[in-house]
């Protein structure tokens, strides 16, 4: 019989038919049949490849694709098909020019224009992807994944308001798609819009309960407001999902750490660690809940192991403030390391020049003002004196606040600014740019390398000059030019420690405000009680072991003395509290003699638990500053060891200024002989008692407007040194 004659395209309608249902071998067989008869049938070769695609096979896939394109170069879906064979195979510079010929070949081709805007986003090519995505929305405006693809570009370039309108757009004409609520939160989390940013999460949670990164960003919502008891049981909860996810340990144990329950915390960062030993961040948060429970070494070691695998701002602050409270370190390796580490957080290139911000005649000196601290915060009470007291005639004032959140002292400082620009969510660039655009002319930058700050703002240079203050220790960057201190804190001619700016002494570095409220001072605890009672209410990271020593030497020579440790809520954590027991018990003393208070209370009754202590004991290398003047205003006497730099003088500077230059030592057994002549004088450690509140009232430390035009002074004298070359004005 005569063989019937075959129809090709009723071969390839029916191979189409399979290929389309999924039956990919019977799609195979009859596209191979058809080449039989037809070798160059562009669509038989076309449609394999792609099959051979569908199927992994992609060394297979390029030869067949290409094949049919020399049959037939105006095939835009095979164009296309080749580009993402190309793009499977990493050759994406490739692919970019198929999916190119294929939208020149059909303009209206979205998916070309999708899949082209998915590798330049791979090879981070983001105008180009943005302008394949643009393309694809004005061929189809309600395309929810290009809507949403444009939305997380626009969010990764920080124009986070057209972001959110994408997403906003998405969401209204698909509201039910997971992903684009889950996008949109993160969105809103980097604008620091943290309670909308967890309805989108809960929203895609709602959508897709398996989408457990929506869950996990909760809880970063949470850390980042603070919330940590709020976090605790999310992260908790995402660890049900991902028991081995180094990230969740690592903000679980985060969590625990900022909460005090240090008992609970290492165990958790000690398993990120082990399900991920090259996880920098999990290194960098055991050692902050090491260094809380005083192992300062292994803390350190910590630190430097995450600053191995990889650095960041936020890890070199770590490292640089443990640095300040580890004993015998000498001033030039903590300087070394704090500026090898700081450099790798420079922004590329050289520093920016110096910028020209002309002064008119008559016009004000323009102030700035950086800080995290404006709030209730050690720092933000010592500046307060400064902020309320200068003369708004002749300085304009101007406040960069990097708040989550204000209170009511914070509503005490906004009263006294000319300006005020919250920075929060905003990067150390734009944060620079507002400085410029504000033409500052000198920039002040409040405790840099401590909490929050935005140190690294200084780098860009926005201002001509640049000032450290309440710093503890040199910046180390080429861009700040002065250091403000005083002569007790930095001795002319004695000074030892290193420091890249230029020290600007003022005539008193610490100004407090007199303790409103405070209870009255008691009488000496020694003559109700009938022994000595030394205290230190002190951050128990600065309790180093050779602190212990000394004290416990002290409580030797008293034997039937008593010491109180006390620091906020921190001793509440029972393994530090009985940390704090045996390391006394090893230096020979009875835990007995030790009370130890974990209370979270109010001023007064901290203040006032002073008028248990007789005599205040300052630890070292980190000295102590606003609680030395806390128990000098309670009537405490008390002895210092003085360091070799800033932090090591601090409360030696208050007492020097308050009229106690005799309870400054240097050296070890100067401290013991000093406190052993306080015990042994009881008479004036009453009349020290009696009147060292109002001694500090008439001190310089209490006086504002002596201390703030002390201040304002220098900044006169930055002014003048820099002269025309700055300012455009004759000096």
């Amino acid at each position: 019989m005569p063989t019937p004659s075959i129809n090709i395209q009723q071969l390839i309608n029916l191979a189409v038919h399979h290929h389309q249902s999924g039956a990919l071998p019977q799609a195979q067989r009859l596209y191979r049949q058809v080449l039989e008869h037809t070798p160059n049938h562009s669509d038989a070769l076309h449609l394999l490849g792609v099959i051979a695609q569908q199927q992994g096979h992609l060394t297979e896939a390029e030869p067949l694709i290409r094949k049919a394109l020399l049959a037939n170069p105006n095939l835009p879906e095979a164009h296309n098909n080749l580009g993402t064979t190309l793009r499977d195979l990493g050759r994406l510079e490739e692919a970019i020019a198929s999916y190119q010929r294929a939208v020149a070949l059909n303009p209206d081709m979205i998916t070309a224009h999708l899949m082209m805007a998915g590798v330049h986003l791979q090879l981070n090519q983001k105008s180009e992807g943005i302008a394949s995505l643009q393309a694809v929305l004005a061929l189809q405006p309600n395309h929810v994944d290009a809507l949403n693809n444009l939305g997380n570009v626009l969010t990764e370039l920080e124009r986070y308001d057209e972001a959110i309108a994408l997403y906003d757009r998405a969401v209204a004409i698909q509201p039910n798609y997971a992903n684009v609520h889950y996008n949109r939160g993160n969105t809103l989390r980097l604008q620091k819009r943290f309670d909308e940013a967890i309805a989108g999460y809960e929203r895609a949670l709602e959508l897709n309960p398996a989408l457990s990164q929506a869950l996990n960003n909760i809880g970063h919502a949470h850390l980042q407001q603070k919330h940590f008891t709020e976090a605790v049981p999310i992260f908790q909860r995402v660890l049900q999902v991902r028991p081995d996810d180094p990230g969740p340990l690592n903000s679980l144990g985060h969590a625990l750490t900022e909460l005090g329950a240090l008992d609970e915390a290492i165990p958790v960062l000690e398993r990120a660690i082990a399900a991920d030993p090259t996880y920098p961040e999990a290194h960098s948060s055991l050692g902050n809940a090491l260094k809380r429970v005083g192992r300062l070494k292994e803390a350190v070691e910590s630190y430097a192991r995450a600053l191995t695998l990889g650095s960041s701002y936020a890890m070199v602050k770590n490292l640089v403030n443990a640095l300040l409270y580890v004993p015998d370190m000498s001033p030039d390796a903590r300087y070394e390391l704090t500026a090898r580490h700081m450099a790798a957080c420079l922004p590329p290139g050289d520093p920016p020049p110096r910028p020209e911000v002309p002064l008119a005649p008559g016009e004000r000196l323009r102030i700035g003002y950086l800080s995290s601290d404006f709030r209730n915060h050690p720092v933000g009470h010592n500046i307060y004196p400064l902020l309320s007291s200068h003369n708004h005639e002749k300085f304009e004032i101007f406040a960069y606040a990097e708040l989550a959140k204000e209170d009511q002292h914070t509503r005490k400082i906004k009263q006294h600014m000319d300006h005020w620009r919250p920075t929060r969510g905003l990067t150390d660039d734009q944060v620079a740019d507002m400085v410029r655009e504000d033409r500052i002319h000198i920039m002040v930058y409040l405790a840099g390398l401590f909490d929050e700050n935005r140190i690294l703002v200084a780098a860009r240079r926005p201002a001509p000059v640049q000032v450290s203050f309440h710093n503890g220790a040199s910046t180390t960057l080429e861009t700040m030019d002065y250091w403000l201190t005083d002569s007790v804190i930095h001795p002319p001619g004695e000074t030892v420690e290193r420091f890249s700016e230029t020290l600007w002494r003022l005539p008193v570095f610490y100004s407090y405000p007199p303790l409103e409220g405070a209870p009255d001072v008691g009488p000496l605890p020694a003559d109700r009680n009938g022994f000595i009672t030394f205290g230190s209410f002190n951050n128990p990271t600065k309790i180093t072991p050779p602190v212990v020593a000394l004290w416990a030497d002290i409580l030797k020579a008293v034997p039937d003395a008593r010491l109180i440790l006390k620091y906020h809520k921190q001793f509440k954590v029972q393994a530090l509290a009985d940390r704090f027991r045996e390391l006394f018990r090893e230096q020979g003393i009875d835990p007995a003699r030790l009370t130890i208070l974990g209370d979270n209370d109010n001023r007064f009754d901290h203040l006032n638990h002073y008028n248990q202590v007789d005599i205040a004991l300052d630890p070292f290398p980190f000295t102590g500053a606003t609680t030395t003047f806390q128990a000098l205003w309670m009537g405490v006497p008390v002895v210092s060891l003085m360091g070799d730099g800033f932090i090591g003088r601090m409360a030696g500077d208050i007492l020097v200024h308050t009229g106690l230059p005799e309870l400054t030592v240097h050296s070890e057994e100067a401290y013991l002989e000093v406190v052993l002549e306080l015990v042994g004088d009881l008479e004036r450690m009453r009349e020290l008692r009696e009147g060292l509140r109002e001694g500090i009232i008439a001190s310089d430390i209490c006086d504002f407007v002596g201390f703030t035009r002390g201040v304002e002074e220098g900044f006169v004298g930055m002014l003048a040194f820099h002269g025309e070359e700055t300012f455009g004005v004759n000096d």
